[in-house]
């Protein structure tokens, strides 16, 4: 299942040596599986914050001191073999034995490159029109707004995520709109 899952995925043991990595693991990092094997997740890979470009913490080191899952956070970034770079998210959780010990971890990755690369594009879009321009989904609910908004309207953009477009119109023209 490991060697055919459709994310990149490492092991380690409970001290967090790696021990297996599969093969879509080897071709997101561009290293293979001898590279990182009997190696610490922080020896053998490099994730930074890719806005701020720091260094973000071994999560599997992380992951061994708290017993905790760790989800990948915003804007993480994996260094790859050849110096490029993918965002990724994923998951980092322990392995626990029947009998409740601690015997590793797994981490997972996808490469979310493409998925980020479209939203900076739509981000970009949004906010270089001087309309005032949304995205809602199916029901009306704002998805997305531009900074216009909070010129023209007056509302910040975070005070608008989650409600209705409706809510702004005027009842006699909620039905045509």
């Amino acid at each position: 299942t490991l060697q055919s899952i459709g994310e990149g995925v490492i092991v380690t043991d409970d001290s967090g040596t790696i021990r297996l990595m599969n093969p879509l693991g080897e071709q997101m990092a561009g290293l293979s599986q001898s590279d990182v094997v009997g190696k610490k997740f922080s020896e053998a890979f490099q994730v930074v914050n890719m806005q701020t470009r720091e260094s973000l913490p071994d999560p599997v080191s992380y992951v061994l001191k708290t017993d905790q899952i760790l989800l990948t956070p915003q804007n993480a970034g994996l260094v790859r073999k050849d110096g490029s770079e993918i965002y990724i998210s994923g998951s980092v959780a322990p392995i626990v034995t029947a009998t409740g010990k601690l015997s590793g971890v797994v981490m997972t990755a996808r490469d979310v490159t493409r998925e980020n690369e479209q939203e900076e594009q739509i981000e970009a879009f949004l906010n270089v029109n001087l309309d005032l321009l949304c995205v809602v989904d199916l029901e009306g609910t704002f998805v997305k707004v531009n900074k216009q908004f909070e010129t023209t309207l007056g509302y910040q953009t975070k005070e608008l995520y989650g409600k209705s477009l409706y809510d702004f119109v005027l009842e006699e023209d909620i039905q045509e709109t």
